[in-house]
């Protein structure tokens, strides 16, 4: 179920309650929706959406500090890349083997993280990506340095398919952090007592029906944002690919 669903369906069961509301306020006599009841159910209530809007408030700030330490992984990634191509163009022509393998990881890595419209879900831990970039490494360790400088470009060579391999690994742990779906219900229930207490006390004419609509769906939108974060590189709300395009466009050459 893709976050987008996920948070229709939130949309939906707040209406939902909503309309509960205003179906029991039709149903009950007017005795149960008297001032003081209306002052009762806002002290009572007001413990919920205080609680309510913690946890979505955390929840939203987590959501929105894990995509920009994606963003991060992914330019480290890709600067790793280019980078190391960088100082293996400079080690000369016995390189050009490990520049080959370094290109073709730098396209199946951005193959894997952002397939497109078209081609498949995102893999964060293709075994098929690290094995180039295993096979990488080797490559380097293989070279036989003439000169200090070569001697040194190597060295850098290898520290930064140890960034590289950093990124990587950082990349896939971070793509599976995810909201549990038990905290999703708890907020829903939340959420479901709040609208349908809304509903209950609200005026009985469209503007207040409009106000009441916009506002779940206010709600809803804040919750996507949080469900995205499971998907960085897909979805409404994703990560943009311009680095690692760039650094594909730029190895190799």
């Amino acid at each position: 179920m893709t976050p987008l669903t996920e948070s229709l369906m939130i949309l939906g069961v707040l209406l939902v309650s909503a309309l509960l509301g205003i179906g029991a306020s039709l149903m009950l006599p007017d005795s149960h929706r008297t001032d003081s009841t209306r002052t009762h159910f806002a002290a009572t209530v007001s413990v919920v959406a205080t609680l309510t809007a913690l946890v979505l408030g955390l929840a939203f700030s987590n959501a929105n500090a894990a995509r920009v330490s994606m963003m991060q992984d992914v330019g480290l990634l890709s600067s790793g890349i280019v980078r190391a191509d960088t100082q293996l163009r400079d080690f000369g022509a016995d390189a050009a083997p490990a520049r080959a393998t370094l290109a073709q990881f730098a396209r199946q890595k951005l193959q894997d993280l952002f397939p497109g419209p078209h081609g498949g879900e995102t893999n964060t831990g293709n075994p098929a990506t690290a094995a180039l970039l295993d096979q990488l490494q080797s490559q380097i360790l293989a070279l036989t340095p003439h000169t200090e400088a070569e001697k040194w470009r190597q060295s850098q060579a290898l520290s930064l398919t140890a960034d590289i391999e950093t990124a990587r690994w950082a990349i896939a742990e971070q793509s599976h952090v995810a909201m549990p779906i038990a905290a999703l219900i708890v907020i829903s229930f939340w959420l479901a007592v709040l609208y349908g207490t809304y509903g209950f006390f609200m005026p009985r004419h469209g503007t207040a029906v409009v106000a009441l609509v916009l506002s779940a769906m206010a709600v809803a939108g804040a919750i996507l944002m949080i469900l995205e974060a499971r998907t960085p590189f897909a979805g409404v709300v994703r990560i943009s690919d311009a680095s690692l395009v760039e650094a594909v466009a730029t190895v190799g050459k």
